[in-house]
């Protein structure tokens, strides 16, 4: 369900702009997602941060990572953008995401978001920031490695 929010909202965040710069941004939706879930979680699942680094650090610092590759390659200005507009909808993706946990009864969502935060978002900041570190360092990424 999260891997699909990000998906699905990615082509809406795009306009016209060049195939490298929309690999940037749907690089930078993804990563300040995930990071805006997993601050977001760690209010109800304090290990949440703490259970979703890697070997090369965790979510803020990929975070980091992919902004700064994003901005090095364009023009100031056209960079403040690029980062503006992911930030934004990587923001309104997490709201959304978390807005389908919500109940009139608090210990009702309190206890749907913690289990939320647990069995998808973890697992799937994890999943992403391994995948990330495969990459860069040329080896396989977890989607390649559950291919048959």
């Amino acid at each position: 369900m999260l891997r699909l929010l990000v998906a699905a909202a990615t082509p809406l965040a795009l306009g016209p702009a060049q195939a490298s710069e929309r690999h940037n941004e749907r690089d930078l939706i993804r990563a300040f997602t995930f990071q805006n879930l997993t601050v977001y979680c760690g209010q109800f699942t304090p290990a949440a941060l703490s259970q979703t680094v890697g070997k090369d650090g965790g979510i803020n610092g990929l975070a980091l990572h992919v902004k700064a590759e994003a901005a090095a390659e364009l023009p100031e200005a056209d960079a403040d953008r690029l980062l503006r507009r992911s930030a934004d909808t990587a923001r309104a993706l997490a709201l959304n995401a978390v807005r389908l946990h919500y109940d009139a009864d608090r210990e009702v969502e309190n206890a749907r978001i913690t289990q939320w935060c647990d069995a998808v978002v973890v697992p799937a900041v994890r999943r992403h920031i391994e995948s990330h570190g495969a990459a860069e360092e040329g080896g396989p990424t977890a989607t390649e490695q559950r291919r048959p």
